[in-house]
């Protein structure tokens, strides 16, 4: 299955709203969980391994999403960024 990152301008967007509303990361959350948990089983062939690395890395992406900054278009919220935080 092929996932589709979120359109940059939506991106963008969340992350002003977080400043004001952190319960916008459950748009994220939503979008990313299943690639994510996908990609990460297939990474450790172990379904309890990925739950639980699925669940860090998104406690680490809300963590630093107060400190992310938007440099531009080229910059967004792609899932290999936030994967890297684990």
């Amino acid at each position: 299955m092929h996932y589709k990152d979120l359109d940059l301008d939506v991106q963008k967007q969340i992350l002003e709203d977080f400043k004001t509303n952190p319960e916008v990361f459950e748009k994220i959350y939503v979008h990313y969980y299943e690639m994510i948990l996908r990609y990460l089983t297939k990474r450790t062939m172990s379904a309890g391994v990925a739950y639980d690395l699925t669940s860090d890395t998104f406690i680490k992406a809300f963590e630093s999403m107060k400190n992310f900054k938007w440099t531009g278009p080229t910059q967004g919220l792609t899932w290999t960024s936030i994967t890297v935080s684990w």
